[in-house]
């Protein structure tokens, strides 16, 4: 009796081995790429709400900074009715401005990067938010120094333009041709920055600021090398002038002006302090005759300084503001940049009325000269709530 042999069996049971082998890691495979991609679109979210985050950061620092201004302005009402609910400190304030405390805590943190880490424990997220705050009246509103009537620059920016040299990218000469050119052919205004970039064919220019990086050891950091077009000029203000106290770092750095660097804020901390002490917001100011406040952020006074002197507006209105807001979650980063602006409630319609009855009886001053009435005054203007609304948002 023959017994027949074959190896067809074993062959079959090691293709199925085979295909089984196979068939698992390809199913360990998709596991780990769609645990990864989960994980990478979660870390996306998160950092997106982060970077939204980062601008209401902003924006609280903003109003924080109103919010010291006005307890200035109450310490110093108390000092002046002669309560004893302060300190001899209010007594001490009772000449400052309200808005000096707004000013210093603003000149600290303007055009460099405040970093904040959170926590899984504290925060419910592993992550990094970076934000960045300068102000639009320190830049050039383009659409207000173009006569559109005339169709020219108005003189005593033409100059400022024509100087506006970018090394290895375009000469001034040839960037205030180009601006002519765009703006006699557009004939209205602008309605964004970026418009600028395509129309001027600046594609080698970085459009959003990008602040100082801060150096891997001690010290202030090094300043930027370049500029930045939305750092250079706005179309967000309401009028021409660009005002000192709140230079972009592009447009310190165009008119030959020290720059920001990344930690020189405690470096600068007692000089802000004098300016916000010695500076009159509400007030008009001699820029020529109190340049030396401002040599400590800027250096030497500008050698066309006679020629921007013009432009520079005579107190501090900074009302609208650009942020920047970098978050980072796990290897994901997303970033933002707004632009956000103080608003105030109306006045009541009392005091509206009361407005108008002094304009009908012809006695604009009525309250000149009668400080108890010009208290009054001030306190209800600190009384009318200023908050901020973000004006536009870009996804970089």
């Amino acid at each position: 009796m023959s017994i027949k042999r074959s190896g067809s069996i074993v062959v079959f049971a090691l293709m199925m081995l085979s295909l089984i082998a196979i068939i698992t890691q390809q199913l360990l495979k998709s596991s780990m790429v769609g645990s990864k991609f989960v994980k990478t679109m979660v870390d996306r979210e998160h950092a997106e709400m982060l970077a939204l985050g980062g601008i209401n950061v902003a924006i609280a620092q903003l109003n924080n900074g109103i919010v010291a201004a006005k307890a200035v302005a109450v310490r110093g009402a108390a000092a002046r009715e002669g309560r004893d609910e302060t300190a001899q400190e209010a007594r001490d304030e009772k000449k400052e401005n309200p808005m000096q405390a707004f000013i210093l805590h603003l000149l600290l943190h303007l055009n460099r990067w405040q970093d904040f880490d959170l926590d899984y424990k504290n925060d419910g997220v592993e992550g990094k938010v970076s934000i960045c705050i300068s102000s639009e009246h320190g830049k050039i509103n383009i659409n207000e120094v173009f006569d559109f009537k005339k169709q020219v620059f108005k003189k005593e920016y033409e100059a400022i333009l024509k100087s506006l040299e970018i090394p290895g990218i375009i000469t001034g000469a040839e960037f205030l041709k180009r601006l002519e050119d765009f703006f006699k052919k557009r004939s209205k205004k602008i309605y964004d920055i970026t418009e600028l970039s395509v129309a001027l064919g600046l594609d080698n220019l970085n459009v959003f600021y990008q602040p100082p990086a801060k150096p891997a050891k001690r010290g202030a950091g090094e300043p930027n090398k370049d500029v930045f077009l939305a750092d250079i000029f706005t179309v967000c203000t309401h009028d021409a002038t660009i005002d000192p106290l709140v230079f972009s770092d592009s447009i310190r750095a165009i008119f030959g002006l020290q720059r920001v660097r990344a930690n020189d804020a405690s470096l600068l901390q007692e000089d802000v302090k004098k300016i916000a002490e010695e500076f009159k917001p509400q007030g008009s100011q001699d820029w020529n005759a109190h340049w030396n406040l401002l040599q400590p952020l800027y250096g030497e006074k500008p050698k066309v300084f006679d020629v921007l002197k013009d432009i520079f507006s005579k107190s501090f209105t900074s009302k609208v503001y650009s942020v920047l807001s970098y978050a980072k979650v796990g290897s994901v980063e997303q970033r933002v940049y707004a632009i956000v602006q103080e608003f105030q409630d109306p006045a009541p319609e009392k005091d509206k009325k009361e407005q108008d009855k002094n304009k009908e009886q012809d006695v604009p001053n009525a309250d000149v000269g009668d400080e108890k009435k010009d208290n009054t005054r001030e306190k209800k203007q600190e009384e009318r709530k200023k908050y901020f609304k973000v004006m536009k948002i870009y996804w970089l």
